[in-house]
């Protein structure tokens, strides 16, 4: 923890409440035991296989019955997409994404398949974004966005519920970190039923803007992130998530491209399908503990996303 002043924005009540509000919509997912002591949260089995349906089903739920009329839009490499297409259609709303021109097939197809109106467009979040604003200013459609948003870091923290009602006790939790949601809503979480677990966040190499903000003592912003993990390459944290992160998470660990495959191909041989942005936090893990002692801790490394092009 970098930052003594207690966030008051997304407290345990908020995750709470979430769990409950988005129970219709989303899978109770399974915490699998890897090997002794150590546990991954499959949100890769997850309804579109990724924890992201969290965050966008109780972003969609809180919103008022004119701003979900008007029509949804955000930008996603995919995942977010994914589960805000995946809500809106429980809901009779109509959707649109605006993806990258990179993102990969796999997400494209299924965000299409929902019946959401995609667009692909740039290789930045910057221009995306763009897309989004002109989208939301011509059309006034409802703007939704992908991590930087309290009730969806709320509702993203909701997995951390279910993973602290399966274990008594956990000792260090290893989340990926992109814009931060899933990792600030868990850890919030977290700390208010285990206050002296060690939370660790991992990013690539490509895009560790949060691990260069920790050393810094300030915001780092990049200007280009590279990654095989393509739902980490969030150029900087969200304004929103910042101050839990800073608060709540004790540590980072960057890992290389080659960790993270290396770390996916581990987790495939004992069928754990996760994506490469899925498989970062076993990466992380696995590089962590050869930095401590971690034998006999009881570990959670969340497996966050399984949506990946099978070449």
């Amino acid at each position: 923890m970098i930052d003594q002043k207690k966030p008051t924005h997304v407290i345990a009540e908020d995750i709470i409440a979430a769990s409950k509000r988005i129970a219709p919509y989303i899978k109770h997912t399974e915490l699998y035991c890897i090997e002794e002591n150590i546990y991954i949260k499959a949100e890769y089995e997850q309804y579109m296989k990724s924890f992201k349906v969290r965050g966008a089903a109780n972003a969609v739920l809180r919103l008022s019955d004119s701003q979900k009329k008007n029509g949804l839009v955000t930008r996603s490499s995919g995942n977010f997409a994914q589960g805000l297409s995946y809500i809106a259609k429980e809901l009779g709303l109509s959707a649109t994404i605006v993806m990258p021109e990179h993102a990969p097939k796999t997400k494209v197809l299924a965000t299409q398949s929902l019946g959401t109106t995609v667009i692909l467009k740039g290789s930045q979040h910057a221009e995306s974004q763009a897309v989004v604003d002109t989208l939301a200013s011509e059309k006034g459609l409802t703007k939704m966005h992908p991590f930087d948003d309290k009730d969806v870091i709320a509702g993203q923290g909701t997995a951390m519920i279910e993973i602290c009602e399966a274990l008594n006790s956990i000792e260090y939790f290893f989340c990926p970190i992109s814009g931060g949601g899933l990792m600030a809503g868990c850890a919030t979480y977290l700390k208010s039923v285990h206050p002296n677990a060690v939370i660790v966040a991992v990013e690539p190499e490509g895009a560790n803007d949060y691990f260069l903000s920790r050393q810094a003592g300030k915001a780092v912003r990049l200007d280009q992130c590279m990654s095989v993990a393509d739902g980490l390459m969030a150029p900087s944290v969200g304004e929103f998530c910042r101050p839990l992160l800073d608060y709540y998470v004790d540590d980072v660990q960057v890992v290389s491209d080659d960790d993270i495959l290396l770390a996916m191909k581990l987790l495939h041989k004992k069928n754990y399908l996760v994506e490469p942005s899925g498989a970062a936090a076993y990466a992380g893990y696995l590089s962590y503990k050869r930095r401590y002692n971690l034998e006999n801790k009881i570990t959670v490394v969340m497996g966050s996303g399984g949506n990946y092009d099978v070449v």
